[in-house]
């Protein structure tokens, strides 16, 4: 997560006012977008809100910091193809977030996430072989996590397959 990276930069820099001015900044728009958005759509605005649009303007701030005061430059278009797939997918299982019920719901949403998210992450160039396998190799020795992971790796190798060759 860049996230915690770059709170150590701020720290070992001495920045901590500028990292408390950024975290301000996210957490008025995440305030700002659930009042607005929570009393039309519940709580699946919640989610979206603190998420999707928290996550993405906090990862923004943060890597316009990196590049500003450590010039330290990120591959932004894997960044911006991850958030493409998070707001196509979200834009997706919308539908089936208004389906009430919560259990019907949680499963509907969770379905559609395992199934849609990795031939998109695909597709967008933002996963390929060499990070399917750096994630298999760093869950090798957690066994909770090693096969759903490498489940979700053969999944995904079949649609890098599908696209790339």
């Amino acid at each position: 997560n860049i996230g915690g990276y770059v709170l150590s930069f701020f720290v070992a820099a001495n920045k901590l006012k500028q990292l408390i001015i950024y975290l301000l900044i996210v957490s008025l728009v995440e305030l700002a977008a659930i009042f607005l958005t929570v009393p039309t759509w519940g709580a699946t605005a919640l989610i979206v809100s603190l998420y999707y649009l928290g996550n993405i303007l906090l990862i923004s701030l943060f890597t316009y910091s990196l590049r500003k005061n450590f010039k330290i430059h990120l591959e932004y278009r894997k960044f911006f193809n991850l958030a493409a797939c998070s707001a196509i997918l979200t834009m997706l299982i919308f539908p089936v977030l208004c389906i009430k019920g919560n259990l019907i719901e949680l499963f509907l949403g969770i379905a559609a996430i395992v199934l849609l998210y990795p031939p998109m992450l695909v597709i967008f160039k933002t996963v390929d072989t060499q990070l399917l396998n750096e994630v298999k190799y760093l869950t090798k020795r957690i066994p909770v996590l090693e096969q759903t992971v490498d489940c979700l790796c053969i999944y995904s190798n079949i649609f890098i397959r599908l696209f790339d060759g």
